[in-house]
């Protein structure tokens, strides 16, 4: 009997001293139509109902929970639940409204549980009420939420475990090379990768430069690694030397006619304008001398000569004559080079062309 008392009794008291979990209960938002003087009253009474299954935090925790946050009273998606609930480590955030249609009633709620990540609604409505009616309506909604508000005596489940690897930083200059982590690559630099605590083998392999290996040791708080990478020495060029090739045989050269000696040519070319010169020296010479004479001075056919045009057409030619055979003996492709000495030597009456020179 007295086992069964004392078994009776805890039955009683467990539930009392069962752990009511955090409840951050959000400001009430109003629709239209409710007295704005009833809210105090109501929020009073929300928050008496909700201290029977769970513990509504203080005024300080939800504020500091709800700062900077104008939508706090109409916080009902999962992901503002889940935000507030962090910031106030609170398991329910409990977000509530009511609203007044012609002295209908109507309060809503709604629960986002933190541990579980769910959300439960509920709903009350007093038809053609008082203000001061609607103290019980908001009861009755919240005791439709006691089944989610209960479960939080059930054990939350156990916090995920903290992830045991730490961030390594990589770095190269230059920049991309290829980090393998023993066979494997893990990607190109800069690279941050995570690794468990304890010493790691971290190759660096780059197109054109030395693979560089290092030993890195990874505590809490993870590491950093920073490498310059060597060049590779430039390979020597390899020069092919060109295919052997056998020339063509050469043709022989087709004989060379001998040139004929133009000496003679240019010789008498020369003394012919050498003449010609003299001549037309003579002629201009003897234009108006006068052509008879009796012997004794005494003119009796007083004819004069007309040679000054026959003497200048003489010396054209001349000159031609003398200038062709210079040339040729320059230039005789036969014969030996030629030095030729013009001059000039005056005579009585006119004067004489005269050459020396070695041919």
């Amino acid at each position: 009997m007295r086992h069964t008392l004392l078994a009776l009794i805890l039955l009683i008291a467990l539930p009392a001293l069962a752990k009511k979990a955090p409840l951050l209960l959000l400001p009430i938002e109003q629709g239209k139509n409710v007295p704005v003087a009833s809210v105090g009253a109501y929020e009073a009474t929300l928050k008496a109902a909700v201290a029977r299954h769970a513990q509504p935090l203080n005024e300080a925790a939800m504020k500091r929970a709800t700062v900077g946050k104008a939508e706090a009273a109409t916080c009902r998606d999962d992901a503002c639940g889940a935000a507030l609930a962090a910031a106030s480590a609170a398991r329910f955030v409990l977000a509530t409204r009511i609203n007044n249609s012609d002295d209908i009633y109507e309060v809503s709620l709604s629960l986002y549980d933190h541990a579980q990540r769910s959300r439960a609604q509920a709903k009350a409505v007093c038809e053609l009420c008082a203000a001061e009616e609607v103290n019980q309506t908001i009861k009755q909604a919240v005791d439709k939420l006691k089944a989610p508000l209960s479960a939080a005596a059930a054990a939350a489940p156990p916090p995920p475990k903290a992830d045991p690897h730490q961030a390594v930083e990589i770095q190269s200059t230059p920049a991309g090379a290829t980090v393998f982590l023993g066979d494997v690559a893990q990607g190109q630099t800069p690279l941050i990768i995570k690794l468990k605590p304890g010493v790691h083998t971290l190759t660096l392999k780059k197109a054109g430069f030395e693979p560089s290996e290092r030993k890195l040791t990874v505590k809490e708080g993870g590491a950093k690694l920073k490498i310059k990478l060597k060049a590779k020495p430039a390979a020597p060029a390899v020069v092919t030397p060109p295919p052997e090739t056998t020339p063509p045989p050469s043709l022989p050269l087709p004989p060379t006619a001998p040139q004929k000696d133009l000496t003679p040519t240019g010789l008498g070319l020369g003394l012919g304008g050498a003449i010609l010169l003299g001549v037309s020296a003579w002629l201009i010479n003897l234009d108006g001398d006068i052509t008879c004479d009796d012997g004794r001075g005494i003119t009796e056919c007083p004819n004069v000569y007309n040679t000054k045009w026959l003497g200048m057409g003489a010396a054209g030619v001349g000159g031609a004559l003398l200038g062709a055979g210079i040339t040729t003996l320059i230039l005789n492709p036969g014969g030996g080079a030629p030095v030729v000495t013009p001059a000039v030597a005056p005579s009585e009456g006119g004067g004489v062309f005269l050459f020396s020179g070695r041919f």
